[in-house]
Parts: C-alpha cells; structure tokens; sequence
C-alpha cells in the first residue's frame, strides 16, 4: 500500500514498516530477517515523560519533603530516602509501561552476539569518552568551582552510610528508572518514529544527552549559587551520547538499561572502596 506524503512524514506513523504480530517489531522489509527493534508508541513515551516531570517537579513539592522528615532519623536515611524514591518512581512505570518492556526484552533476547558486541562497543566508548572528559575537566581545573562534583560526593557518602539500601537504589532502580524516561520518554519524543531522518536522530541524541547531563548538576549549581558547576555535567556526557546511541543502533532499551547498571556498579564499588580506606 503506497503512503501519501503526510503519512510518510508521520513521526508516530509505523505503517512503513511491517509489524510483527501486535509486537510492533518492525522488519527491513525482507522476510525472514530479524526485527530491527521495538519503538515506543505515543502512550509509552507520554507516559515516561510524565513520570520525568513528576521525578523532577515533586521533589520541590513541600508535602513530599515533610514525608520524607518522617523517616528515622539515623545514618542510612539518606540512602533509605534514594531507595524509596527511586522505587516509588520506577515501579509503577514499570507496570505501566510492561508490554512495552515485554516486547522490548524478546528483541533484546533476539539480539544475540550483536547485542553482546553493541553492548561491549558502548562500555569501551563510555569509558574512552569518560577519560577524555576527566582530561578536559583537569585542564579547566582552575576555571572549576572548588566544590567538586557534589553530585557524586553525595552518592558516595549515602552509600557509605547505607549501602544496603543504596545500592539497590543507585545500581537497579536508578537505571531502569532514568532509561525509561529519558531514552524512551524524552529521546523517544525527539527521534520520533520508525523513518525518522538521520539529522533528527543526530539532534535527538545531542539535545537528551545534553538535558541528561544537566539532570545531575542542575540543582548544586543553584544550590551553589555557581553557574560554572554546570560544567561537571561534562563528566555524564560520554555516558549520555553512549546511552543513546545504544538504543538507536541495538532498538531496545534493555540493553541500555544494564549499561547504565553496569557503570552505575562500578562507581558505587570505587566508592565503598574509598569509604573503606578512608
């Protein structure tokens, strides 16, 4: 069936493809090929978007933080608090989202040796990138507030104190948590469907990874009072691109799911290495 040129130029129009069943697998058009991925449909990216703007926007809501002041006021609060928190965000979405993620895990499965080798090519990027950052950041040390980068600071300390309830926080809900909502949710929105032209796609990773970076420094800045702190969102920039372009290139979000725990576990071991010298 041929499309009209506003069908074509639909970014939620999947009909240039050919569907797999209600999976909404999308094929290269020759039969019997493996599907190329699982896009989201207008509901699951609506739907992570929400939950984006709910994870940001009711942290500042008053009532939200008198309920967390009813937690016991011991040395792991602030680690119970992240667990809590990320557990209140991600569940439900997960449930929300699940025949998405249920598609999205049979393709991930389907993948094979390629997922394995676009997995691996993105972990070795990562840390390319991170190094490089690191690099950079060393250089514009005299330019950089003295603070550091609280972000992490805080991570490492609430892991110290709790690690029993940090880690599930940092290394699991966290990623399943952020992938969701800014891969499928905001990356999604910005890529748009099945067709989407090579510079959309290029601009969609550019503008996430750049929202992604901010997401982690944007409230210390204010804190601070020190617009230049904004510049340690660099050190999440080579894991935002990679984030990204994972999905792109392997169509599934599972896969960027357990880089994200990958490098989330290995900073939280770097950090309960350096609390346990300390």
């Amino acid at each position: 069936m041929k499309l009209d040129d506003k069908e074509q130029n639909e970014p939620w129009n999947y009909r240039g493809s050919t569907y797999y069943g209600s999976a909404q697998e999308y094929f290269s058009g020759q039969p019997g090929e493996p599907p190329k991925g699982v896009r989201a449909d207008r509901k699951t990216v609506f739907f992570c978007l929400l939950f984006l703007v709910l994870h940001e926007g009711l942290q500042l809501v008053p009532f939200v933080g008198r309920l967390m002041d009813m937690l016991p006021d011991t040395p792991y609060r602030g680690a119970l608090m992240q667990l809590l928190w990320y557990a209140a965000m991600s569940v439900p979405l997960v449930l929300i989202v699940r025949k998405f993620l249920a598609r999205d895990i049979r393709h991930a499965l389907s993948l094979k040796k390629s997922g394995r080798k676009y997995l691996g090519t993105a972990f070795v990027c990562v840390l390319v990138g991170n190094l490089a950052v690191n690099l950079l950041l060393s250089f514009l040390g005299d330019y950089l507030p003295d603070v550091g980068n609280m972000n992490q600071e805080a991570i490492d300390a609430i892991i110290g104190a709790g690690a029993v309830f940090a880690v599930p926080a940092v290394c699991i809900f966290a990623p399943v948590l952020e992938e969701l909502i800014f891969r499928v949710g905001l990356y999604g929105l910005l890529r748009g469907g099945a067709g989407a032209p090579k510079l959309r796609v290029v601009l969609a990773v550019a503008v996430s990874a750049v929202l992604f970076c901010l997401y982690h420094v944007w409230f210390y800045a204010i804190a601070t009072g020190q617009p230049l702190y904004l510049l340690y969102g660099l050190q999440y920039l080579a894991a935002s691109v990679g984030l990204a372009v994972l999905y792109e290139k392997s169509g599934s979000i599972v896969l960027p799911m357990l880089l994200h725990a990958i490098i989330n576990t290995i900073s939280t071991v770097a950090g309960l290495s350096s609390n346990l010298r300390m």
